[in-house]
């Protein structure tokens, strides 16, 4: 992109001239190139070349390359048993997140009589410092892992927070202390957060650049449908038509917790290798 001035400012104008020299030093995107001659009357010149972008897959005749949602399904066809086990561990290793955070206020509040007020000032100390802290320790571990050679280094890093998520999301609601039972939600949420970086990393490794985000847009769906959808709903069923006791909502937690976790490592383990094979089918192991 050419920039042209009608005039060069003035020699003693050193303001003007300071404005530009930061403008030619911009530290973005851009390479600023200042050419400035010695004669005023002559136009001052600055150039921007943008950088190019890496990753983009361009076509014959040099344009970034924009795949259709066709060739969007096609590469996950392809990969049908990296994204089958991604998509679906990863969802329901978010059911249990859900399922905690949804029903955990009326578990304490039926079960230990807590006041709606004080369940939300617990639960928000919880989340705060427990949710938080997991999302950037699993980003944390995600590379660490990489950093140890590990090409699966984010669905691994969800079997870890899974198995370390297991006991205390099903044993939280088992136990006849209140101080008992928040001290296992806390490790129980801590590790239910992984998933956050782990899904995300995972789903910006394997598809091209163009791709991603159609990708990780039908992720978000199934996601949420299932994670969200099912995992609210589910307890309230199992509640009302398996233990027909509103009192019983911990044992519909746990049982419901307890399937997902077995779904979520099942399927995120088998998804390690299927995801290692995929990045050396792509040329990116």
């Amino acid at each position: 992109m050419l920039i042209e001035h009608a005039e060069a400012p003035p020699e003693n104008d050193t303001v003007t001239r300071r404005h530009v020299d930061n403008l030619v030093e911009m530290e973005s995107n851009f390479h600023a190139t200042q050419t400035l001659s010695a004669r005023p009357e002559q136009p001052l010149r600055l150039m921007h070349r943008v950088k190019a972008n890496k990753g983009l897959k361009l076509d014959a005749a040099g344009n970034v390359h924009a795949p259709s949602m066709k060739q969007a399904f096609k590469f996950l066809t392809v990969h049908r048993k990296t994204f089958f086990c991604h998509y679906l561990g990863f969802s329901f290793y978010a059911m249990t997140l859900f399922c905690m955070l949804s029903w955990t206020p009326a578990f304490y509040m039926r079960k230990f009589g807590l006041a709606p007020s004080d369940t939300g000032y617990m639960l928000g100390i919880v989340v705060l410092l427990a949710n938080t802290s997991g999302v950037f320790c699993g980003g944390w571990l995600i590379d660490w892992l990489a950093k140890k050679g590990y090409s699966d280094a984010p669905i691994r890093a969800g079997v870890i927070g899974a198995i370390g998520m297991a006991v205390p999301a099903i044993a939280f609601t088992k136990v006849s202390e209140l101080w008992m039972s928040v001290a296992l939600l806390a490790p129980a949420m801590f590790f239910a957060s992984f998933p956050m970086p782990a899904s995300t990393a995972a789903m910006q490794i394997l598809p091209p650049n163009q791709m991603r985000a159609q990708i990780s847009a039908l992720f978000l769906l199934i996601s949420n449908l299932i994670g969200l959808g099912l995992g609210t709903t589910l307890v309230a069923l199992l509640t009302d038509r398996l233990f027909k006791n509103p009192a019983m909502v911990g044992s519909s937690i746990s049982l419901l917790n307890a399937f997902a976790v077995a779904l979520t490592l099942l399927l995120l383990i088998k998804g390690c290798r299927h995801f290692r094979e995929s990045l050396k089918h792509e040329g990116l192991a």
